[in-house]
């Protein structure tokens, strides 16, 4: 299957930068929009997404300006970024709206959300974690096809490369890729875009 809107539209330009649709049936109405009020664009996602970094000594951080952040300075006023990954989050973890997450279940969240574009990057703590690949596989799908039936653009970001260095295995490398297949697989299977962030030199 062709994916016509693959790096093609300019939020997928903007979102693979930063990061170096239609069901069955009839979608139900989006919100309504009020004139000249800002587009609200909302980021799931595990720390990639939150902008965590480890320091000299190993510590974890955050940066200075995280992912979402720098988004809502490029797009600027006509857009609403709002930032609602948790580090270490699976799919299935934001499925659940496990403690932490910004967000209760995720079911019932999407169906009152006011965004108009969703964009979820999971995968790669889906593979440090061990998660099967046909259970993240799956938990990616049902994550799109909620906000798809919520009426919302949905975006997928793929899953950055991993080198075996230090703690980083060849193995985990392997599965690294392996699970950036599978959101691609989604993207296609369910026609949503795809950031291919691989494509992007970091």
């Amino acid at each position: 299957m062709t994916r016509p809107n693959k790096l093609r539209c300019w939020l997928c330009a903007l979102l693979a930068a930063l990061c170096a649709g239609c069901g069955g049936g009839e979608a139900p109405a989006a919100a309504p929009t009020v004139p000249g009020a800002p587009r609200v664009i909302e980021f799931y996602g595990d720390s990639l997404t939150f902008g965590s970094i480890a320091g000299p000594a190993g510590e974890l951080g955050r940066l200075a300006v995280p992912p979402v952040r720098r988004a809502q300075e490029l797009l600027g006023n006509p857009a609403l970024c709002v930032d609602l990954s948790l580090p270490g989050a699976t799919a299935a973890d934001a499925l659940a709206g496990v403690a932490g997450m910004p967000f209760g279940p995720y079911a019932e969240h999407i169906k009152v959300s006011p965004a108009s574009t969703v964009v979820l990057r999971y995968g790669g703590a889906d593979a440090v974690r061990g998660v099967p690949l046909a259970d993240f596989e799956r938990n990616l799908s049902r994550l799109v096809t909620l906000a798809q039936a919520a009426g919302k653009t949905v975006l997928l970001v793929g899953v950055i490369a991993f080198h075996p260095v230090g703690d980083v295995t060849q193995a985990l490398t392997d599965r690294a890729d392996e699970f950036d297949a599978a959101v691609e697989r989604t993207a296609d299977a369910l026609g949503t875009g795809f950031v291919d962030v691989r494509a992007v030199s970091v």
